[in-house]
């Protein structure tokens, strides 16, 4: 081995780290290798910078940024959801293949089931999630949820205003229709 001044051993630096080089060359050369894996790849970067970058969304409230959300960080509302405000009708939650699907359905005044829709799901800086429907079918759904409160939450929508900001709408309550009781009057509600 030639050393050179101080002791240190360049060549054999050199040749460690071209190695080292080598056995990650090989690595990526054997994942793409294959149309497979450098879909599997594409995919997995676009998923992962996706989860650490800021999206611009519109419909935003001054000062608020949008990620999208973790499946951590909506399951919770897989269930049956009731609004006391809206008699009879009822929002189902399922996660199907890491997708939030949605399904709506009434018993009055006229009955009616729709079919699952599936979401894209973002969360804000402030803890609001952002439900927008690929199907375009609804308005995008905006929940409230306190912590600690698994049981309830506030859902409304944005209107866009001329000027390019957005206006909330009325925030509407959802109780989970199998832990939640509403009062007859509808005045109070109680949950386990």
């Amino acid at each position: 081995m030639i050393e050179s001044h101080g002791g240190r051993r360049p060549l054999a630096r050199l040749w460690k780290a071209s190695s080292r080089a080598a056995k990650v060359v090989a690595i990526v050369t054997t994942l793409l290798s294959g149309a497979v894996g450098a879909v599997t790849i594409v995919r997995w970067l676009k998923h992962t910078s996706a989860h650490f970058s800021d999206v611009e969304l519109s419909g935003s409230l001054p000062g608020e940024t949008w990620k999208v959300a973790d499946l951590s960080q909506y399951d919770w509302l897989q269930g049956d959801w009731c609004y006391p405000t809206l008699p009879g009708f009822r929002s189902r939650f399922r996660v199907m293949a890491g997708s939030l699907q949605r399904q709506n359905m009434s018993t009055a005044p006229d009955k009616f089931v729709t079919e699952w829709v599936s979401t894209n799901v973002h969360i804000s800086n402030r803890g609001l999630l952002r439900l927008d429907y690929e199907a375009k079918v609804w308005p995008i759904s905006f929940v409230d949820a306190t912590p600690g409160h698994p049981t309830e939450w506030r859902e409304n929508e944005r209107y866009p205003q001329d000027d390019g900001s957005a206006r909330p709408g009325n925030k509407r309550l959802a109780l989970s229709c199998s832990q939640c009781v509403v009062s007859r009057d509808g005045m109070t509600y109680s949950c386990h």
